[in-house]
């Protein structure tokens, strides 16, 4: 206290002699500090800016480069698909030729390998032209008809206590056993057979009745009214031919 009281009483001549001048210093001092102040803060408001001019300039220049990548890529294809155009003839190639009718019901028939082999053949012509720049326009290929495979009609007699009677046509050059197989196939009766070394297939069962060894009675069967001398699988049938099969007993 007393140092402080001491250095207050030297200091009071000098700032009272000098006051006006300490005053000067004091604003000069005052004005510095505040012109630093704002220098340093415009001179941080000056970079901030300009670095937001420096992104905005990169940021259209890489705008710009996209859009120009992107106009050079969508003009390149058009250009070169007008000077194609323009140097070759239009060729109108079918993605598949029409089929008539008849050349359908051939795809699984005896003629499909030589179709096959038409049809390659003229697939190949057709690349031919393609290749040399000719138009192609579609044709009917025509095919001879398949032939239809033909059939009889026959009777078919079924007699055990009653006689059930079917009419039925069966392609040309089955046999009994095939005639027999075709009915109970469609009429949804029980049949039933073995193999015979001699005789083919053997009849054992016909809509529900088996043979019976014990009491001698079998399943035979008549052609045209005539006992039967070949077995039912050797035996082929001809256009109205009356098939009898007749529960009986033999000797």
């Amino acid at each position: 206290m007393i140092i402080w009281s001491h250095l207050k009483n030297s200091f009071k001549p000098f700032i009272k002699k000098n006051y006006f001048k300490l005053a000067i210093l004091l604003v000069v001092l005052v004005l510095t500090l505040v012109s630093g102040a704002v220098y340093f803060q415009f001179d941080k408001i000056v970079a901030s800016q300009k670095k937001a001019r420096t992104i905005a300039r990169e940021a259209k220049e890489t705008k710009e480069k996209r859009q120009k990548t992107a106009q050079d890529k969508s003009e390149k294809p058009a250009k070169g698909k007008g000077e194609e155009s323009q140097g070759s003839e239009t060729i109108e190639t079918p993605a598949s030729l029409p089929q008539s009718k008849n050349s359908q019901t051939e795809e699984n028939g005896p003629g499909n390998q030589a179709s096959k082999t038409s049809d390659s053949t003229s697939s190949g012509h057709n690349d031919t032209q393609s290749r040399e720049g000719k138009e192609i326009k579609p044709q009917a290929e025509e095919s001879p008809a398949s032939p239809q495979k033909e059939t009889i009609e026959v009777k078919l007699l079924i007699e055990h206590g009653t006689k059930k009677t079917y009419s039925i046509e069966v392609p040309a050059g089955s046999t009994v056993y095939d005639l027999l197989k075709e009915v109970s196939s469609k009429h949804n009766f029980s049949l039933d057979a073995s193999n015979d070394s001699s005789y083919g297939a053997f009849i054992e069962e016909i809509d529900g009745v088996r043979n019976d060894p014990q009491a001698a009675k079998y399943w035979l069967y008549y052609l045209n009214g005539k006992l039967a001398n070949l077995g039912a699988s050797s035996q082929r049938l001809s256009a109205g031919d009356k098939v009898l099969w007749k529960y009986e007993k033999t000797l």
